[in-house]
């Protein structure tokens, strides 16, 4: 029989009276095939926490050959010390695997042990691996996540990333390989070390693996030996702890160390941001359904020396349901080498000081364009259609201007002669900042010679296939031409019985009526990367009668679109429209491309002439291979970005004194106008007047009147006749936070979206003593003002798209419950299973509540696990379910799954639930 793996467990006490047999408790109930050596190093306390681990002992029967031994301590060792004595001895028991946790701590899953052996033996390049932690704050009575490890997207750590950040966070998380723990110097226990400095010296700048489901509690109470100090004197210890070690492992961590004091504003230090040559801020990268994006940016990536990508990611709802961070685990396992250089989940530039930025659409750069004046940072963008711009769009023209007329606008790469000319006629730019380059990057894989053996209508099959393809904007895709296709596709059915059609995108049988096309036409929904090699094979031609205009007034497509070029490179011929006129000759007509106006009849008769003449079909298609290959090579199109971002690199350096100069005069902004009114219900008066200025930080400052007028709340509105993005909104009463007690905007994490033309914060006064001076200070951000708020409205679409999933909150004083009474929140995903909801509550919905009903999803079979249900601070009880099961697990066979919870008092202000959750 093969011999169990053997694990050292150790367990760090002092003064752990209240918690020792929990954490007991949770380490004696582990589950699996292993062996357990169960150490307890008590550090002399003078409590009752011996007699507590003693009574636990003598309670409780041990699995065959699992062990216990006590190591007190005569005299108090202190942290280190202990900590010291704990390795030594791990090292020594020659297990195969340590542990170590505080006593106050304790084990959430009763698998935690299996899971590291589990992981640690599938993965020998990790000298150990942690995993995530709940925490729970015993003053507040509050559960949360440890938020940077739910955030962190990878399997595994790198050690440099420690060092910057520490996201391991506690060592009760951690389990090592014990033959690891021999070679910690012994020079460590000199400074003044924890854990952190622990699990960097063992990892000797190797990866660390992650298991990112929370399988340990780590408590956080004030009578702990590190949360108990004072934030002030933590800074000074762990200021200078971090020099000594920096010294010890002789620079092995500089950077990442370096980083870390600058972030956490420990030293002088504190101000330094991350310099590069190449800044890119992108709101997809790394998606692989955004091709020409990772060709193009991965280029730069090796072109250039210092690059730094920041992912933003609130546009990936676009390209399907994944989140940015499994988005990116995907990416590193393929593109390790680039982990450095790309950050995932950050909205701003805010960290990194670059030579030159670069951006894909106009929409990207528009939203970052205060922080890149701010920074003083030049920029060049790429102007693809889409990406909120359109020709002839107010809401998109306001953009430009905007964007080209900035100081830091250096250059602009138009993709499409419309483009091109709209920015000519319109003056927004001259012609010397503008580089066109025809096309869209396209991977250098794709563009080799197609190997698959392909089939041709005529020669290798009689039936001709015809392709639609294209993502879905509009109820009936009219921008896209799907109706046209359609119609042509009905007329080609009643008089042709070897022709099929097939659709690819957001389009099925609800789209338009194809009753008729039963049997001839085939939904594949949305497909990417090498689907399409195989989906091609015998497909002839793709059919794209776009029309401009249709999805917003100046909106349009690429000429040919993405879809287009993605089947001609698979020997599938072009037909299109150009009702702009962009092709320009690049496509031979009749050889590589055949164009048409877009009118159902003409296309009809076209497809009509390639049946009776197949060969001309085939040689089509091999024309509209070689044109796509011809104008859409690294060399027409990865080379002259490469050199225009250099040029404008070298142009950025040497101007940098100019462009400082013309940023200290520019005062293009615009005052925007607001009031404040004093209310008390009955009357309402106006406080004061004023205007504060768009695209910074804006402060109003009043003094209330002294002369006892009762008011009881304070409404600033805050423009007229436009909407608005508002960030880090707060509201002080000589310096006292006020609550924002109502808003006409939507409020997404710290930012509030008012797509409304008069934004109004309204504040609730608290009575007020004598005294208080009554100056009263409303501070924020203005991300951005809009007389048209349909971009106020698409950017919170954007922002909720952010979110994993939303559920309801049903409210209700006598257990009817309706939609009446319903808050919708966003469900964020902490870790793989695990959610949090974190819901406020208005008091005027509150009022008579006794009972709530949570809703976490809908039309899903779950399984579900409650592992938190607060009400602020107090636990709320669960009263029903329609799930099954046996404690806080549940199994919900209805595909409406809800609990019901009874509120331990009235006018609650935040729900807190969190859970795990899997579907059937």
């Amino acid at each position: 029989m093969k011999e169990l793996p053997r694990v050292s467990v150790a367990i760090i006490t002092y003064q752990h009276e209240n918690y020792v047999q929990e954490c007991l408790e949770s380490i004696v109930n582990q589950q699996g095939l292993f062996e357990l050596e169960i150490m307890i190093f008590d550090d002399h306390s003078q409590d009752g926490t011996l007699e507590q681990v003693r009574l636990f002992l003598q309670r409780t029967q041990l699995p065959a050959r699992w062990s216990v031994e006590l190591y007190p301590s005569e005299t108090n060792l202190g942290m280190v010390k202990n900590l010291e004595r704990i390795v030594r001895t791990c090292a020594e028991k020659e297990n195969e695997f340590a542990t170590i946790i505080d006593g106050d701590d304790y084990w959430f899953s009763p698998f935690r042990v299996q899971k590291h052996i589990d992981f640690l033996r599938g993965n020998p390049q990790y000298p150990f691996s942690f995993n995530a932690f709940l925490r729970y704050s015993e003053e507040e009575a509050r559960w949360s996540m440890y938020q940077d490890q739910s955030d962190y997207p990878l399997d595994f750590l790198p050690a440099q990333k420690l060092a910057e950040n520490n996201l391991i966070g506690n060592i009760g998380c951690s389990f090592f390989r014990a033959k690891e723990l021999a070679q910690v110097p012994s020079g460590l226990f000199e400074l003044f070390c924890g854990d952190w400095m622990l699990h960097l010296v063992v990892a000797r700048g190797r990866d660390i693996g992650f298991i990112h489901e929370p399988l340990s509690v780590y408590r956080i109470n004030a009578n702990g030996i590190w949360t108990g100090k004072e934030d002030k004197k933590k800074k000074e210890i762990l200021t200078g702890a971090i020099h000594d070690f920096d010294r010890l492992t002789q620079g092995e961590y500089h950077v990442g160390l370096t980083r870390f004091l600058a972030k956490n504003g420990l030293d002088e230090m504190s101000t330094e941001k991350e310099k590069v040559d190449l800044c890119i801020v992108d709101d997809v990268f790394p998606h692989p359904g955004s091709a020409f994006r990772m060709e193009e940016f991965l280029a730069y990536i090796h072109e250039f020396e210092s690059v730094k990508i920041i992912c933003t990611g609130v546009s990936l709802g676009v390209l399907g349901k994944e989140s940015m961070r499994q988005v990116y685990r995907r990416f590193v396992k393929k593109k390790p080498d680039a982990v450095e250089k790309v950050v995932i989940n950050c909205g701003s530039m805010e960290n990194v000081e670059a030579e030159l930025a670069y951006f894909c659409f106009l929409g990207n750069v528009y939203v970052h364009l205060a922080q890149l004046e701010k920074n003083g940072t030049p920029f060049v963008f790429e102007l693809y259609p889409g990406g909120r711009f359109a020709r002839k769009s107010p809401e998109s023209d306001a953009m430009l201007k905007l964007v080209t007329s900035s100081p830091c606008f250096q250059k602009v790469i138009t993709t499409q002669p419309a483009t091109t000319r709209y920015l000519l006629d319109n003056h927004f730019c001259k012609e010397e900042q503008i580089e066109e380059i025809f096309g869209v990057v396209t991977p250098e894989v794709v563009l080799q010679p197609y190997e698959l053996p392909k089939k041709h209508y005529g020669f290798e099959k009689e039936r001709l296939d015809l392709v639609f393809a294209a993502f879905r904007y509009t109820p009936h895709g009219e921008d896209k031409g799907y109706d046209l296709f359609i119609e042509v596709a009905k007329r080609l059915r009643r008089g042709h019985e070897n022709v099929y059609f097939h659709v690819v995108g957001g389009f099925d049988e609800s789209v338009l009526d194809v009753s008729e096309l039963e049997g001839r036409i085939f939904f594949y929904g949305k497909q990417q990367g090498e689907w399409f090699d195989y989906f091609y094979q015998d497909k002839d031609a793709i059919l794209s009668p776009n029309v401009p205009d249709v999805l917003a007034p100046g909106a349009f497509d690429g000429f040919p679109t993405a879809s287009c070029t993605e089947a001609a490179l698979r020997e599938v011929a072009i037909l299109a429209t150009d009702p702009l006129q962009m092709n320009e000759g690049r496509f031979v007509q009749g050889e590589e491309i055949d164009i048409l106006p877009h009118e159902a009849e003409l296309w009809t008769e076209k497809v009509e002439y390639y049946l009776q003449n197949p060969a001309k079909l085939r040689d089509l298609a091999k024309g509209s291979a070689r044109a796509v290959r011809r104008i859409y090579s690294v060399e027409k199109q990865i080379r002259p970005r490469v050199a225009l971002l250099q040029q404008e690199l070298e142009r950025a350096r040497s101007k940098r004194k100019e462009l400082t100069k013309r940023l200290q005069q520019f005062s293009k902004l615009k005052n925007v106008q607001y009031k404040v009114l004093g209310r008390d219900g009955t009357y309402e008066k106006e406080l004061q007047k004023g205007s504060f200025v768009t695209r910074e930080d804006f402060v109003i400052r009043l003094s209330l009147p002294q002369e006892n007028e009762p008011f009881k709340e304070l409404q600033f509105i805050l423009a007229e006749g436009m909407g608005m993005i508002l960030r880090d909104v707060s509201v002080t009463l000589d310096g006292q936070s006020l609550p924002v007690s109502l808003h006409n905007g939507i409020e997404c994490e710290d930012t509030f979206y008012f797509p409304l033309s008069t934004p109004q914060v309204i504040c609730t006064l608290p009575k007020f003593p004598t005294g208080m001076k009554g100056e009263v200070v409303l501070n924020g951000t203005l991300i951005a003002q809009e007389t048209d708020v349909s971009g106020i409205a698409w950017e919170l679409k954007q922002a909720v798209q952010r979110e994993t999933a939303m559920c309801k909150l049903y409210l209700s004083e006598n257990r009817k419950y309706s939609e009446a009474n319903v808050v919708t929140a966003a469900c964020k995903r902490l870790s793989y299973k695990c959610y949090l909801v974190s819901i406020p509550l208005q008091e005027e919905m509150t009022k008579a509540v006794k009972f709530v009903r949570f809703d976490p999803v809908e039309g899903m079979r779950i399984k579900c696990r409650l592992l938190c249900a607060q009400c602020d601070e107090e636990a709320m009880k669960l009263k029903r379910t329609n799930g099954t099961g046996i404690g806080s697990k549940k199994n919900f066979e209805v595909t409406d799954p809800w609990y019901e919870f009874e509120l331990p008092k009235a006018l609650p202000k935040r729900i807190f639930i969190v859970f795990e959750m899997e579907e059937y």
